[in-house]
């Protein structure tokens, strides 16, 4: 039997971003402890995831001699990159937990949680607290694509009405997915804002079937596969559930004896196996298409790299993958960014373990404030939606 300390109601991944739920929504059930990332008030808000080389084709000299007198033995293959550095800046975010639509570091959030990044680059993010869907260009530009106060309304832009956003993804014809854990429910929105209801009568339960009966609690994380299958992580009912493109309800994994304790976020991988992080387990489960659960890593709460169940993370919130199925976690109980490799091994690429502030810098000298969501652009960088710290940070991977 799972025992957990039940909380006050509190103010309230991708493969593809992977990959982070009344106006102010009931929060999560959470432990009151000091190791619980969600315990700490981060503000007025929620107390709360090779180009192929081009030869020159003309390489035979043209009026000299034969033009075909080119060796056409390919050269030698580039050496493998060596990893040199990691940096860790901000994108966005003045620190301050409020409202503002501006530039960098002049903008503000409110508890950000969920990010997704399109093809050309731009950063979807679920500022939570703000009820609203944010936009981040590559340069740092911050505009509101949806939402405004909190409630539920299908609209467009500001009209539309969210609550308590918190999962975020992009599906694979380029509409955004947006968990509502305030209204229990998926929305759906264009890139240009308009916003219409997925799945989810808006009541509290845990049925399936057709998208408009079907019921969530609290909904956190959010993915979309390249077949346009999205993924739940219904984090109040301990469960994983998938909506089909033709808005069939159905639950892929649920809670028993052994298996998942408030699933905050969810990543899916090419070959249909889905990565959740298993919050309150303090481990990264594995889902195959099958439904066999497993622990991809992690056991008891602590902060140790090492292989599968060896390591140990503390609340961890959120995943994603890169295109190589390496898993990225914001491991928010310790303050840090982790790395599971295929084979499972674990390490700590950014933050500080334990220390919880806020600091640009190398890898090891970062600090963040229990960081909650995690994306992935084309080139590999990450993006952190650094939920203490109402910031958006980039995590950059420097290579020889």
């Amino acid at each position: 039997m799972k025992h957990r300390i039940q909380s006050y109601l509190k103010i309230g991944l991708t493969v593809f971003l992977m990959v982070g739920i009344l106006s102010c929504s009931p929060e999560l059930d959470e432990p009151r402890d000091s190791n619980n990332p969600d315990t700490e008030n981060p503000g007025t808000g929620d107390p709360d995831t090779g180009s192929p080389g081009t030869g020159d084709p003309d390489t035979g000299s043209p009026g000299t001699g034969d033009p075909d007198t080119s060796d056409p033995t390919p050269g030698p293959p580039e050496p493998p990159k060596t990893l040199t550095g990691i940096i860790v800046s901000t994108l966005a975010g003045s620190g301050t937990n409020g409202y503002l639509d501006e530039t960098g570091t002049v903008a503000e959030f409110s508890g950000p949680r969920g990010l997704a990044l399109d093809s050309a680059g731009n950063l979807y993010v679920a500022d939570t607290n703000n009820h609203r869907v944010r936009k981040v260009t590559p340069d740092g530009v911050v505009t509101t694509l949806a939402g405004s106060t909190g409630g539920y309304l299908d609209a467009t832009g500001t009209a539309a009405k969210l609550n308590s956003p918190r999962g975020i993804a992009i599906g694979p014809a380029g509409n955004l997915y947006v968990t509502g854990a305030g209204n229990h429910r998926i929305r759906k929105m264009t890139l240009a804002g308009v916003v219409t209801t997925v799945a989810g009568a808006g009541t509290i339960g845990v049925q399936d079937g057709t998208a408009s009966s079907a019921q969530f609690n609290s909904p956190s994380g959010i993915a979309v596969d390249s077949s346009g299958n999205v993924y739940v992580a219904d984090t109040s009912n301990d469960k994983i559930r998938k909506i089909t493109p033709a808005g069939i309800v159905t639950t892929v994994a649920e809670a028993d004896a052994t298996v998942l304790d408030q699933p905050f976020s969810v990543a899916a991988d090419s070959r249909g196996n889905v990565y959740v992080a298993d919050s309150y387990n303090h481990k990264i489960r594995k889902i195959t298409a099958g439904g066999t659960v497993t622990t991809f890593a992690g056991s008891a709460t602590g902060h140790v790299d090492r292989t599968g169940t060896d390591a140990k993370f503390n609340y961890p919130y959120g995943v994603v993958l890169d295109s190589s199925d390496n898993v990225y976690v914001a491991d928010t109980g310790n303050n840090v960014i982790r790395k599971i490799t295929p084979a499972g091994v674990v390490t700590t690429i950014a933050g500080v373990a334990g220390t919880s502030g806020y600091k640009d810098g190398t890898g090891a000298e970062a600090e963040f404030k229990g960081p909650r969501r995690i994306a992935i652009d084309s080139s590999g960088n990450l993006y952190v939606s650094d939920w203490g710290n109402h910031r958006i940070r980039k995590i950059t991977f420097v290579y020889s």
